[in-house]
Parts: C-alpha cells; structure tokens; sequence
C-alpha cells in the first residue's frame, strides 16, 4: 500500500527501480504509471533478472521497460584484470545476448597485466 500511494501521489514519467528481485514491485509500479511513462529496474543477478522479465511479461507490462541497453548499444570495462571482475566476465561472456572481445592492456603506469571487455549487446 505505501509503494501504491507513493507512485500515484508523485505520479512520474520516469521511475528508477535499483534491485529488481523477482520483479514484483516492478509490476506493481508499472501498473500505476501513466501510459507515456517508462521505468528502468536494474537487477545485477541474472537469474533474478530472468526470472522478473517473465513475471514482467507475464503482466503484460514489458512496454513499460525502458532497458538502458537497445540493440547494438557497446559495453566498455575497464580493469576486468586488475583489480578484476571475474563475475562479470563470466557473465557477460557466457550469455547469448553480448558478442565480447577481450583487450589487453596494462595498469597505467605499470607493467601489470590488465584488460578491456568490449561487448556488443544483441538484444
């Protein structure tokens, strides 16, 4: 009730969801917004995040999405060596929706190894 009362009281054209979980807030903002509004959940899990784009499509609410990503949108980090992001890199490596290629580079200043992982999101 109090998530209810507080989207309808603001009543925003844009709404920022940070921890989507198994996207029942999600719904339930999404709901609520007006027809011209869209939301942006993020969700660093991805089986969490698997999981609430079916509840969200299930809903009938995915148009209410606005992903930060379209299709051919490039992601760029930096660091994935050193300190390095493993988790990261599993993931974006092994998913269907990213074509990624590797860069190697050094840690400014230094000759520790480090890299770049450019991925191309698919959609």
């Amino acid at each position: 009730c109090i998530l209810d009362s507080v989207v309808t009281e603001v009543n925003p054209a844009t709404v920022l969801e940070l921890g989507t979980y198994c996207g029942y807030s999600t719904v339930r903002i999404a709901s609520l917004l007006p027809s011209n509004a869209k939301l942006i959940t993020l969700e660093f899990n991805p089986d969490y995040a698997a999981i609430a784009r079916q509840v969200i499509a299930w809903a009938g609410l995915e148009d209410k999405e606005c992903g930060l990503l379209r299709k051919g949108s490039i992601l760029l980090a930096d660091n994935v060596i050193c300190p390095g992001t493993p988790d990261y890199l599993e993931y974006i490596r092994n998913s269907p929706r990213y074509k990624s290629q590797y860069f190697k580079s050094h840690l400014e200043y230094t000759k520790v190894e480090d890299g770049l992982e450019k991925s191309v999101f698919l959609g």
